[in-house]
């Protein structure tokens, strides 16, 4: 998650990392049905004004993997926030409707916002950069604190 421009950590270059903030994990359940893991970090108390804490709750069915993330805002006052999922230059993304796409016809992802594709930069080695995309889902924290993102593996055949 993005707010108001600013990443949750002072970011120096590739793989360098100034600023952060601390995380830790809130809850974290397993069964034999599911995994539950949530957590929050502080990162943006050092770079916005008016800072935010960012709680991220995952929920991983053991059953078909499906994979639910709900991203939480808490703040006094509104943000501009955007949350990113980045995708290979090779994939290929077909949108279902605005709130849902495919990717590579293996993978759906169904968001409660709309979602945006755009191009961008990824590095997985060092000062090495690849042309991807990125599935972007914009939003305002005064309006809307938390979204939920569902991933859906298809059967495999």
């Amino acid at each position: 998650i993005e707010l108001d421009g600013q990443n949750s950590a002072e970011i120096w270059s590739a793989f360098r990392v100034g600023k952060r903030g601390h995380s830790k994990i809130i809850t974290y359940n397993k069964n034999d049905d599911s995994l539950v893991i949530c957590a929050m970090h502080d990162g943006y108390r050092k770079c916005l004004k008016h800072p935010a804490i960012h709680e991220r709750h995952v929920l991983i069915m053991k059953e078909d993997g499906t994979i639910q993330i709900q991203d939480v805002i808490i703040a006094k006052h509104p943000h501009l926030a955007i949350s990113r999922f980045h995708i290979g230059a090779e994939n290929e993304v077909v949108f279902v409707n605005p709130y849902t796409c495919c990717i590579d016809n293996k993978i759906q992802i169904i968001c409660s916002l709309p979602i945006e594709l755009s191009d961008c930069y990824i590095s997985d080695l060092f000062g090495v950069k690849k042309k991807a995309k990125c599935l972007e889902i914009f939003f305002r924290t005064n309006e809307i604190d938390k979204i939920t993102t569902t991933i859906i593996f298809k059967n495999k055949e």
